[in-house]
This record gives C-alpha cells, structure tokens and sequence, in this order.
C-alpha cells in the first residue's frame, strides 16, 4: 500500500483533504519505471536551479496513471501534448506525486493548487499537506 495520497473528510458542506506527498523523485525512466505506482493521482514538476527546487507546474494523471505520464514525457517518440516536454526532459526536473482514484478529489486539488475548476461538491475546500522534503535515492 502506498502512503502518499489524498484523503477527504467532509463538514457541512466543506472539504478538509489531506495531503501526503511522496519524496521528490528524478525524472528518469529508470527511477519511475521502480518508484513510480500505476495509478491515478496529482503531481508536480520542479526544476532544480543551484541546489533549489523550484515548482514549475501542477497536474493530475488519471487514465492510465503516474507512471505511464512520466514515461510518456520521457519517450521523445510518444506525440502526447504537454507543456515544455523538451524542457523537463532536458534540464534537472524533479516530480513529487499523491494518489487518489477520485476524479472529483483531482479537481478539487488543481483548483486549490492551480484555480483551476473545482468539482463544485463544496462550499469551501480546506488542504493541509504533509511533505517529506527529502530527494529520493
């Protein structure tokens, strides 16, 4: 079982989630191939520029999971569309993930990290997150 994901708790018609990052993980095929879960999940991308990490972006993967994400950005043949895939597979990138299988929960988590669209379940959404702060080996 995976320690790093989403929780949700509800409180007259508010969310409280929880949220239990992963270590922050190389983006290298090798590493994600053994560290990396098939499932759904949000993620973030960080780029590491003198010994700081800096957060370049936040997204969700849902069909076909984390993994197969990451490998797809990797693989200089795969068409997918993503924003400066060249740029993360070129410079000292970074990702930290959270699983949750709840499409809705996704959304809820771009719209507080990102203001994107909400699943509008809630009058509010409350996140407290817990993170490592250590670089995976």
């Amino acid at each position: 079982m995976n320690n790093y994901t989403i929780n949700l708790e509800t409180h007259n018609n508010m969310a409280y989630y929880k949220v239990r990052w992963s270590p922050f993980i190389r983006l290298d095929k090798w590493k994600i191939r053994s560290m990396i879960p098939s499932e759904a999940g949000i993620y973030q991308f960080y780029n590491n520029k003198g010994g700081t990490l800096t957060l370049l972006s936040t997204h969700q993967a849902f069909y076909g999971g984390l993994r197969a994400t990451f490998l797809e950005i990797l693989d200089e043949d795969c068409p997918i569309s993503f924003p400066d895939k060249i740029n993360l597979r070129e410079s000292e990138t970074y990702l930290r993930y959270s699983i949750s299988s709840s499409k809705d929960n996704l959304r809820d988590m771009l719209h507080h990290y990102c203001d994107g669209e909400s699943s509008s379940r809630f009058d509010e959404i409350f996140v407290e997150e817990t993170e490592c702060m250590k670089i995976a080996r």
